[in-house]
């Protein structure tokens, strides 16, 4: 399948541990590689056919489990308490948060079920249920590009804005500390 190895094999690569010491651009670089994966994943789920690729299979499932539950946790344990601490708030920042936040559960369920779907499909190498497949993939790479784009757009900008220098070395210790990096080493 031309194109699906593209955003697939981004999922290999590990960013740089250096990018840390600067969170943003860490999460920057990590929303492009999600959407390259979002794309993949969008691809996948068109051109299915049996028996499925299953080290590609594999492969997903374990982006899910690691890389893309280490940015939930970098917003929902990290990024969003320090800035539901700041004392003035812009409203459309606010509320923005507010949404993000209340999804994350979601984000979390829609990535619990891809990752059965495709469990299934690396131990059987068939697809179960390629309909509730597809709407998993709908759901969760729409939800995640409205997420990247909100963050991007509004999030971020704002954090650069309102954190300390002391916060965003905070933030980015913690994203570190995820990842099993030993931060005063990058």
């Amino acid at each position: 399948m031309p194109g699906k190895k593209t955003g697939i094999s981004h999922l290999t690569e590990r960013l740089a541990e250096n990018l840390l010491r600067e969170p943003f651009e860490f999460l920057s670089a990590d929303h492009y590689r999600h959407r390259l994966f979002c794309d993949a994943l969008d691809a996948l789920a068109a051109q299915f056919t049996d028996p499925v690729d299953r080290p590609i299979a594999v492969l997903i499932t374990s982006y899910l489990e690691e890389d893309f539950e280490q940015h939930l946790d970098d917003r929902a344990d990290s990024l969003f308490p320090l800035l539901y601490r700041m004392p003035y708030l812009e409203d459309e920042v606010a509320a923005v948060l507010r949404v993000l936040s209340a999804e994350i559960e979601t984000d979390r369920l829609l990535s619990l079920g891809l990752k059965e779907c495709l469990q299934e499909f690396a131990l059987t190498g068939q697809i179960g249920n390629r309909g509730r497949f597809e709407k998993l993939v709908a759901a969760y790479t729409e939800a995640q590009r409205r997420h990247m784009t909100l963050e991007t757009r509004i999030i971020l900008p704002a954090a650069k804005r309102l954190l300390t220098d002391s916060e965003i070395q905070r933030f980015g210790r913690e994203m570190a500390a995820r990842r099993s990096i030993e931060y005063p080493n990058l």
